[in-house]
């Protein structure tokens, strides 16, 4: 090939027949500029062979903070003469979400394809693959991209116990529990603002001496509602890229407490379908209880006979607790509640406690 911008000569030689004779002429030297290439609009495309080219077929997204959705657009064209129809884009991670391409891509139409990238809960470098299944002319082919980018946790405050777990839980129980905040990637100081809970919870944080970490005090009683115990608390931070922290507290809330001046109950209800509820007695002074016994039962006593209900000591002399028993139990998918009062004797002062115990089969 020609150096580029330089002169060439073009010889012409036409020979006309007139005649008989022959005439010769010559075409005199004529100056040719090649202009400069302009650069390439080809798209670089992957290995694969297939009609659908990728003008970019890895994108790197670049730092983004955790907990952030980039999206990367792959542009692409179909390079032949027939109409292309994507069947299926498959990802590596769930955490890539591909855009629904239901269009058909006509002959040398170009278009694009839209990838999400959820961040959350993940850290450091990241790559996921995609790959899009599309037919041409009876024909399937892949192409396999890839996005990638660099997640980062900068500033961002988090508990050493993300979950606090209570367990089986009685309504009333004290709940006092500490956790430790700390920066994760400890490249920017974060200052907690404020602590939102649920209004049983009392909630109070303080800084740790000559450190960033903070110490988040939780206290409370168990709120009279029976079942799962699901509740946030949530930490506000002055970052803009991380601005809260969630600490999830869990548990099981097995009883019902009833509270009178000095003596309260819990009740814990049947489960499956055993026909028996138990009913604990306790003193929220610690004092021994003395006696307890079940008055003003009629109803009670009529599903539940005297000999069916037990009163058992514990190893804590200001507990007690009653066993009930249904003889004939329950039918499937059922629910019972017996209403009674208890009498309790304690440093010889008496307490009459309304009570409900509740049976369940199902």
């Amino acid at each position: 090939m020609p150096p580029r911008n330089l002169c060439t000569v073009t010889i012409v030689l036409v020979s006309i027949l007139v005649s008989g004779g022959a005439v010769w002429a010559a075409a005199t030297t004529q100056p040719a500029s090649q202009p400069a290439s302009e650069p390439s609009t080809q798209p670089t495309g992957n290995a694969q062979a297939g009609p659908l080219i990728f003008f970019e077929p890895e994108i790197h997204v670049g730092k983004v903070a955790e907990g952030e959705t980039p999206t990367a657009k792959f542009y692409f064209e179909n390079d032949s003469r027939h109409e292309v129809s994507i069947k299926k884009i498959r990802t590596s991670c769930s955490c890539t979400i591909a855009e629904n391409y239901e269009k058909p891509i006509a002959p040398r139409e170009d278009t694009t394809i839209s990838i999400r990238l959820n961040t959350a809960g993940r850290k450091g470098p990241f790559s996921s693959k995609i790959i899009v299944v599309y037919e041409a002319a009876g024909k399937q082919y892949e192409a396999i991209l890839k996005i990638s980018a660099d997640i980062h946790q900068e500033g961002k405050l988090a508990s050493d116990q993300e979950t606090i777990r209570l367990g089986s839980v009685i309504i009333g129980s004290a709940i006092d529990k500490a956790v430790t905040i700390s920066n994760i990637a400890k490249t920017r100081h974060t200052r907690i603002t404020k602590v939102e809970a649920a209004k049983w919870l009392k909630v109070s944080y303080a800084k740790k001496p000559d450190s960033a970490e903070y110490t988040l005090t939780i206290k409370g009683a168990v709120p009279n509602k029976l079942g799962r115990l699901r509740e946030k608390i949530i930490v506000h931070t002055d970052n803009k890229i991380f601005p809260t922290c969630v600490i999830s507290l869990r548990g099981w809330v097995e009883g019902i407490v009833i509270a009178v001046p000095e003596v309260a109950y819990a009740l814990v209800t049947t489960k499956g379908g055993d026909r028996t509820a138990t009913l604990r007695i306790i003193d929220r002074y610690k004092r021994e209880i003395e006696s307890v016994e079940l008055v003003s039962a009629k109803r009670f006593f009529k599903y539940i006979p005297p000999t069916s209900c037990v009163f058992e000591d514990t190893a804590r002399p200001f507990e007690k607790i009653l066993k009930a028993t249904l003889p004939d139990g329950l039918p499937t998918r059922s629910t019972l509640d017996l209403n009674a009062r208890v009498r309790v004797v304690v440093e010889g002062k008496e307490y009459r406690i309304p009570i409900s115990m509740r049976f369940v089969r199902k």
